[in-house]
């Protein structure tokens, strides 16, 4: 199967990109992403984004046990000097269907490279380029990936039929300390010059999902974040946060 998404270009930055992907197995696609834009900020500076991504995502079960890992190597131009950056991301859980309530418990994590040295013209900062939504947890001033390690563990229980309820952690470090801080959507929000320290802060989410009939979900979710010394000591300061919400899902 191949896909191809045509070339297109997007408001005042001229911003182009180009999607392809290839798949001859359920079990795994290599892809090619493209963007060039005239403006793209980062740590080291605001320039000119040429950047090329190839990329594979493997996924597999045996019985119980469920895999997925995702590799990205980034090539091409920003301004003047080169551009080289990576992302990794694997996923290892185990199901217990024959267990009460159904548990499954599953460790996710991800890689994803950031700048060297924002004094030199070349970049390394990973860029995930179409990011969809909240990846990330549910707060969206949280740690993208860009410079970047996060570890997720997570349990979901089948608390009846209709019920079920997922508890969850996002951990965030900065890969590089020379690099700063970008949001899930890739905006550059905080300079890696204030401090040294490399962790970030972490999620902690509770999410509960009522499916009433075939129509219509209700989802309720509390989440709490907890500022490590980097948030702490790059002004301006950040403060624990905590976050309730709900939602209707109907479907016709």
């Amino acid at each position: 199967m191949t896909r191809l998404i045509t070339s297109r270009r997007y408001g005042e930055f001229g911003r182009t990109r180009l999607r392809i992907f290839l798949s001859w197995s359920r079990n795994w696609t290599v892809y090619y992403l493209g963007l060039d834009r005239k403006k793209a900020t980062f740590n080291q500076g605001t320039a000119r984004e040429q950047r090329h991504t190839l990329g594979i995502n493997l996924h597999g079960r045996k019985n119980d046990l469920f895999f997925f890992v995702e590799g990205d190597i980034q090539f091409g131009k920003f301004g003047s000097g080169q551009l080289l950056a990576w992302k990794v991301a694997p996923v290892l859980g185990y199901a217990f269907p024959k267990v009460r309530f159904h548990p499954a418990l599953s460790v996710e994590g991800a890689i994803s490279s950031g700048d060297k040295n924002p004094a030199d013209p070349d970049l390394e900062t990973f860029n995930p380029l179409f990011p969809n939504g909240l990846y990330y947890g549910y707060m969206d001033f949280v740690s993208g990936s860009l410079n970047a390690i996060v570890v997720r563990p997570m349990v979901s229980l089948q608390v009846s039929k209709s019920v079920s309820l997922i508890a969850d952690s996002f951990f965030f470090w900065r890969q590089r300390a020379s690099d700063g801080l970008y949001s899930q959507a890739g905006v550059f929000l905080h300079t890696g010059q204030d401090t040294r320290a490399r962790y970030i802060g972490a999620e902690h989410n509770l999410d509960l999902v009522w499916r009433v009939d075939r129509h219509t979900t209700f989802q309720f979710i509390a989440a709490y974040y907890e500022v490590g010394p980097y948030l702490r000591q790059t002004p301006p300061a950040a403060r624990n946060a905590t976050d309730f919400s709900a939602k209707i899902n109907s479907k016709f």
